[in-house]
């Protein structure tokens, strides 16, 4: 539900932020509810806006099922599932691989959804993770649950990082596209901050899988 909250809260910064680009206010100015009613009503933004809106109010619907149906909440869970990553590709369709040069109409929107999506699965799965481990406690059997629980969510990590690795190195070479721009422009600097704070976490990862092991 937290995450639920959070994402309905950035949905409305973002509404908010591109009103006030709109009028030429700037990213950080304040944005009027007359902008915002314009931005919704003309402009491919606030169509797209409006139907993950509908989205989000599924997704807290099929959510709040799956948790008043906790013994039969499976199907409203997977539901929730699909739903969340439809959502994510609303982020893509109004991202920098909707103007990329020399991408394949579609592909390069469809690889920045799975990596976003793969984001969300790996990162979100950590936090996940994290809440889940201390409520099960150290009893042998418990023990034996955390060991399959992180066995298998070691499985959907390698898959997702490595979706990842394919997915980034992809929109790299259509935003950036040479090593002088990874440097130069915002875009390539922004890329260069994210690979200093990815490395390390994969990195654990790596000493995890290689050095731990289960």
């Amino acid at each position: 539900w937290i995450g639920w909250l959070l994402m309905g809260a950035a949905m409305l910064l973002v509404l908010l932020q591109q009103a006030a680009v709109a009028t030429g206010g700037g990213f950080f100015a304040l944005s009027t509810p007359a902008a915002v009613g314009d931005v919704l009503a003309h402009t491919r933004f606030g169509m797209l806006w409006l139907a993950r809106l509908a989205l989000w109010l599924v997704l807290g619907a099929l959510l709040a099922l799956a948790r008043f149906r906790s013994r039969n909440g499976s199907g409203a869970q997977w539901a929730a599932l699909a739903v969340a990553a439809v959502l994510t590709a609303f982020t893509s369709l109004f991202s920098h691989a909707q103007g990329a040069n020399g991408a394949v109409p579609g592909v390069a929107t469809g690889a920045d959804w799975l990596h976003l999506l793969m984001t969300a699965i790996w990162l979100g799965g950590l936090i996940q993770l994290a809440a889940v481990l201390p409520v099960l406690g150290r009893e042998p059997r418990s023990v034996r649950a955390v060991d399959r629980l992180i066995a298998q969510f070691s499985n959907v990590a390698r898959a997702a990082v490595a979706v990842l690795v394919l997915t980034g190195l992809y929109a790299a070479w259509l935003q950036v596209g040479s090593l002088d721009a990874l440097l130069t422009t915002l875009y390539g600097q922004l890329l260069v901050v994210k690979l200093v704070l990815i490395v390390p976490l994969v990195g654990i990862a790596a000493f995890n899988l290689i050095v731990t092991r289960r």
